[in-house]
This record gives structure tokens, sequence and C-alpha cells, in this order.
């Protein structure tokens, strides 16, 4: 067998084989970036909970704060009663 028999059957064999190899990988990185996708949309709405809730308690703290500092002034008032 001469190197110019051969070399179709090399070329075949390898091409066979990259696009084995490069479709897995496709394959792949296209199951990954939908279990990202996934595990982002589940997470979405727990981070915006947390941002919603985080919100709302730093509102309640200031305005309890503003209660409490407004008391305190008021009872060193000597025309507080």
């Amino acid at each position: 067998m001469s190197h110019s028999e051969t070399k179709p059957i090399v070329d075949s064999v390898m091409s066979d084989f990259t696009y084995r190899l490069f479709n897995q990988s496709e394959k792949t990185t296209d199951l990954v970036s939908f279990l990202q996708a996934i595990i982002l949309l589940i997470l979405f709405p727990f981070i915006l909970l947390g941002v919603v809730c985080s919100a709302i308690l730093i509102m309640f703290l200031k305005l309890f704060e503003k209660e409490n500092t407004t008391e305190i002034i008021n009872s060193k008032d000597p025309s507080y009663s």
C-alpha cells in the first residue's frame, strides 16, 4: 500500500473523528448552557425576593429609627407632656 492509497482512508477516519469530537462538544456545551440557564431562572426569583425583603427591612428600620429619635428629642423637651 502506497502513501497515496492510505491518505484518503486516513482523511476519512480523521474527518469522522473530528466530526464526532466537535459534535459531542457542541452537545456538551449546549447542555451546560441549558443547565446554567435553568439554574439562573430558578435562582432569579430568590435573588429578587431577597432584594425586595432587604429594601422593606431597611425602610422599616429607618422608620422606627426616625420615630425613636423624635421620641427622645421630645422627651428631653420640658414642654413635652
